[in-house]
């Protein structure tokens, strides 16, 4: 990898994360009670710790805040899938 390359990536990760800390300050006093109402009561120790991760997750955070979602999304997993079946139709599938 040339230095050239790796000085255009190294900008790159600086903007986005200069994207990502404007984005996060007006999202955490407002945005978060949009999308999670309860992150919205979480105290201030609660959203420093949060800080961190809307900084690096800022597009997903953001296109949820625009779109509107207000309940967090379901996990889609074997185990919870497992968990829906009814018990007799469980001990067939093992």
């Amino acid at each position: 990898m040339s230095i050239t390359l790796a000085n255009w990536m190294v900008g790159l990760l600086g903007v986005y994360l200069a994207i990502g800390v404007v984005f996060a300050v007006p999202f955490l006093v407002k945005g978060i009670g949009k999308i999670d109402p309860v992150a919205a009561k979480g105290t201030r120790g609660f959203k420093v710790i949060i800080f961190p991760g809307v900084i690096a997750l800022w597009p997903l955070l953001a296109r949820r805040w625009l779109t509107g979602v207000r309940t967090p999304p379901q996990e889609k997993s074997p185990h919870r899938s497992a968990a829906r079946m009814p018990r007799a139709d469980r001990e067939d599938a093992l």
